[in-house]
């Protein structure tokens, strides 16, 4: 089971003491994460095979049980220290998924056609418009490079398709108003341009943050321009050409991961 070997693989993460989780903390923002794209993933998945959109009160039935599954198959891989830890934990969990549900009743003109959609990744037997080759993306001087990855979620909407992305954050971490941020912001133009491809054309990326308290609900952004776009990845990959890795302009926000900081 993919999901299963995935976790296994976040088990080996260091949290706290080496080898050790923390006594107050059962599920890591990483593993937490993937707890709420599964959940989601299952969700569209069994509504699409009913043919309908969301609703309520059954959705919100329909979220716990799918989040009680996942939850049983996480917990013998991953064990609370405490059971009072796993049910805040697992409360929390459903009340970003109820969440998620007052966001999708917000779009019923949205229709997902495509969920955990992965391209260069092997065979996906869920998802017919799956890619088992890598993408190439060809550049407006000739220039291509491939991407494998996987699309959280594909939807169709007026006009053409919708590119979203699942953020269980509480904002972007990204100039107010910015496209590219310099480059740290290239996900919803590169996965528009892989969409393109795979399904048809894209009008609009969407980042949708899924937590309760959230600074932003969701974040549009409109379908790429080839152009500009190309010029922000050739300066994100010239350090590739020309081996020149100069240090960033902005230590407190590129640095928040690094040890030295």
């Amino acid at each position: 089971c993919p999901f299963q070997i995935f976790l296994e693989v976040c088990l080996d993460l260091p949290r706290g003491a080496p080898g050790l989780p923390e006594v107050d903390v059962w599920l890591d923002p990483s593993l937490r994460g993937i707890v709420i794209h599964d959940v989601l993933a299952d969700y569209h998945r069994a509504i699409r095979s009913g043919e309908r959109k969301p609703r309520e009160p059954e959705d919100r039935q329909l979220l716990h049980q799918l989040l009680q599954l996942r939850l049983e198959k996480l917990r013998p891989l991953r064990p609370a220290l405490s059971a009072a830890v796993e049910v805040s934990e697992s409360e929390e969990l459903l009340k970003d998924l109820e969440y998620f549900l007052s966001l999708e009743l917000e779009h019923p003109e949205r229709t997902p056609v495509a969920l955990e959609l992965p391209f260069g990744m092997g065979e996906e037997p869920l998802e017919t418009l799956a890619s088992p080759e890598p993408v190439e993306l060809v550049w407006p001087d000739g220039t291509a490079f491939s991407l494998s990855g996987r699309i959280d979620r594909v939807d169709q909407v007026p006009g053409g398709y919708g590119v979203v992305d699942y953020k269980t954050g509480r904002c972007l971490r990204v100039a107010p108003g910015t496209v590219y941020d310099r480059g740290r912001l290239l996900q919803h133009a590169l996965y528009a341009l892989v969409v393109e491809k795979l399904v048809g054309p894209v009008v609009q990326s969407s980042y949708y943050f899924v937590r309760p308290g959230s600074v932003q609900r969701c974040v549009h952004c409109p379908r790429p321009d080839s152009n500009a776009l190309h010029e922000v990845i050739r300066g994100v990959l010239g350090p590739l050409e020309s081996g020149a890795f100069l240090a960033t302009e902005n230590r407190e926000k590129d640095c928040m991961f690094c040890a030295s900081r």
